[in-house]
């Protein structure tokens, strides 16, 4: 199976609560981190702004988290 990019997926839909077993990535756009951040209290995000991943770290409540801690420093 070919590694697969799955983008502007619906925050509500089945893929969202879904885990799929393979090379498949799932990409939800969004305006603001407050909504990543909210997002994620009931779900993930990447990004490559080392500020956002501070305020994610601090204000998300998940209870696993891993930050690419070699490309943002924290």
């Amino acid at each position: 199976m070919h590694p697969t990019v799955l983008s502007d997926i619906n925050v509500h839909g089945e893929l969202i609560r879904t885990e799929i077993f393979g090379p498949v990535l799932g990409m939800i756009h969004l305006k603001t981190m407050d909504e990543a951040i909210e997002l994620v209290n009931r779900e993930a995000m990447f990004t490559t702004s080392g500020t956002a991943a501070r305020k994610f770290r601090h204000e998300a409540g998940a209870g696993n988290m891993s930050i690419n801690i070699g490309a943002v420093a924290l």
